[in-house]
């Protein structure tokens, strides 16, 4: 579940409730929701899932 968001520059650290690191992605915040991330990068929207993967791409 993700529940924190850090952003330092391009890089957007993704954290659970515990405050643990479940991954990072490089970009602009979109949106972030408790299952996924959106970010947009180089004109590109990404949706990721909880554990980092791809869920889906927009151009």
């Amino acid at each position: 579940m993700i529940n924190y968001i850090k952003i330092i520059g391009e890089s957007i650290y993704i954290y659970d409730e515990k405050r643990q690191l479940l991954f990072t992605k490089n970009g602009e915040l979109i949106s972030y929701n408790l299952e996924s991330i959106t970010i947009l990068t180089a004109g590109i929207i990404y949706i990721y899932g909880i554990s980092g993967d791809l869920l889906s791409v927009a151009d």
